[in-house]
């Protein structure tokens, strides 16, 4: 009698997690500088286990890293991956965080591991209804693979996005990079910001790009010597051989010391590299 209970129970719990509600949507292409705030209904969005608690209580996949979902109310939001196809779509996701303070908005990766790096997307509540935007740009630069890092957290303002995306986490606005060349994305790291946390300077094999998402401006600061091998090394150097200085536009950028003996204070900088 006890084993008839059992099973009953684990198939109540089976079924009752394959009946769960889920809605496709289908994922559109981002406009510039977009903001995705909202004040809306709060906890409409809600951010999920995977596994739900009877999963976890029959050790399914104990080993598994956790993962998430996204529900609207009490339906999983799932994303179709490839429009040809009704059935390809995902509601599993590596990571997910609300990027802005009203929770309507919120940034996830695919669990996918099928890609060197899994598609990124944002899933929006406003004006009582829930869109999904993809956060992807075609590229065709010669260095993609060792520049395409995914997600890079540039410290308490934002996050960093393939190099081609800066998403704000308390506003949820999505800026589109600025790129050397419109084929591809920045061939190079995400270096630092400026201090008033406007500007992005990416370390490429010859230069500081650097680019004002606000004013869409950009700058090069090309190097006179070459620089230091790994970010890390390159974030000291910099510290050394270039400040931050506004041009006639007032955007801020570094520019190289024409003295250099020039004592540079560590407060100029912001960012770090080694401590994101």
């Amino acid at each position: 009698m006890k084993k008839l209970l059992t099973a009953l129970s684990l198939s109540i719990i089976f079924f009752g997690c394959q009946s769960e509600k889920g809605k496709i949507y289908v994922p559109r292409e981002i406009t510039k500088n977009e903001s995705l705030n909202a004040y809306q209904e709060k906890n409409a969005i809600t951010i999920n286990d995977y596994e739900t608690n009877q999963n976890k209580e029959l050790n399914l996949d104990p080993g598994a890293e956790e993962t998430f979902n996204v529900k609207f109310r009490d339906t999983v939001i799932r994303i179709q991956t490839d429009p040809a196809k009704e059935d390809a779509a995902i509601d599993r996701f590596a990571f997910a965080q609300f990027v802005n303070s009203q929770k309507t908005c919120v940034l996830v990766q695919s669990a996918d591991t099928t890609e060197q790096v899994a598609p990124f997307y944002l899933i929006s509540f406003r004006d009582e209804k829930v869109e999904v935007i993809s956060l992807s740009r075609p590229s065709k630069g010669a260095d993609d693979k060792k520049y395409t890092k995914g997600l890079v957290k540039a410290g308490s303002s934002g996050f960093m996005i393939n190099n081609d995306f800066f998403v704000t986490n308390v506003t949820s606005k999505v800026y589109l990079i600025k790129r050397q060349n419109p084929d591809e994305r920045i061939q190079g790291d995400f270096l630092m910001q400026s201090p008033d946390k406007q500007t992005v300077v990416f370390l490429t094999p010859k230069s500081l790009y650097q680019f004002n998402y606000l004013t869409n401006e950009a700058f090069n600061q090309p190097f006179a010597i070459k620089a230091p091998a790994t970010p890390a090394e390159t974030y000291e150097w910099a510290k050394d051989n270039f400040s931050w200085k506004k041009n006639k536009t007032g955007n801020t950028f570094l520019v190289a010391n024409p003295d250099e003996d020039r004592i540079v204070d560590i407060n100029e900088f912001s960012v770090p590299y080694k401590d994101r």
